[in-house]
């Protein structure tokens, strides 16, 4: 009889365990760019400008229309120094003439490669054909989520890193490198499902 409880009290410990250690044993993989509709995300966006480092905001939000279809709204809001940059740029968005694409930090269409395969828990690592390595750190919180810290090096050193959160369609933080040091991110501000 006392083994039967001993044993039944190592399996409660154990479901416990399991249960608590939440997103450091996740193992679940990322989907990129897999919206759902009625959601909004708003992003800093930050760069390393000719005199340093600059940002700005880009929002945008995915509605639902009573028809089935979606409406999508974009946001971005830049802060210009004086009237000399008040030129034909700024009709293409924040991005336009001013530090790195949006593209290239937020929505890159190598993360589907990058992380489809990659098993998002601690400790987990991929190689990309002798180019690079990826490896899960650690967990970060940012706006408030959850998310695995995941870092890409190369023998050069830190390449990109990313904090993912298998629940939502974008990063919520993208930082890209140069030899030279700091290139531009993105992170998350706030997320919203509507």
């Amino acid at each position: 009889m006392k083994n039967r409880t001993n044993q039944v009290v190592t399996v409660l410990l154990v479901v416990v365990v399991l249960v608590f250690t939440g997103l450091n044993s996740y193992g679940a993989t990322w989907e990129p760019f897999g919206f759902r509709g009625n959601e909004s995300y708003s992003f800093e966006v930050t760069w390393q400008g000719s005199e340093g480092e600059e940002s700005s905001i880009y929002e945008f939000r995915i509605l639902e229309d009573k028809d089935g279809g979606y409406t999508v709204r974009f946001i971005s809001e830049i802060k210009l120094s004086s009237s000399d940059e008040l030129t034909g740029d700024l009709v293409y968005g924040a991005w336009s003439g001013y530090g790195v694409p949006i593209g290239y930090l937020l929505v890159n269409p190598i993360y589907s490669m990058m992380f489809g395969e990659l098993d998002l828990k601690v400790g987990e690592k991929m190689s990309f054909y002798g180019q690079g390595k990826m490896e899960v750190v650690g967990t970060e919180t940012v706006a408030g989520r959850k998310g695995f810290l995941c870092k890409l090096t190369n023998d050069e050193g830190l390449m990109g890193e990313w904090v993912i959160d298998p629940d939502l369609a974008l990063p919520l933080r993208s930082k890209m490198y140069e030899a030279s040091g700091f290139d531009g991110a993105v992170e998350l501000v706030k997320y919203e499902k509507l």
